[in-house]
């Protein structure tokens, strides 16, 4: 039996996390771009951008006090 750790692994295409190869991949491991089904639709990396709201605070500390 292997130990984990010596099992190869990849970092998924979307997100960046690290990927290790799993029994359901052997036959398509050098296939396998994404960590999850939410990856591969695109919807992990959405995350990771700056929402609007956050940037509106910085916006108003310019702004001289009245």
């Amino acid at each position: 039996m292997r130990k984990k750790a010596d099992l190869p692994s990849k970092t998924c295409a979307s997100c960046g996390r690290p990927m290790v190869w799993r029994k359901a991949w052997e036959k398509v491991w050098h296939e396998v771009k994404y960590c999850s089904d939410a990856c591969r639709k695109g919807k992990a990396g959405r995350s990771a951008a700056p929402r609007s709201d956050q940037a509106a605070p910085t916006a108003l500390a310019s702004l001289p006090k009245v």
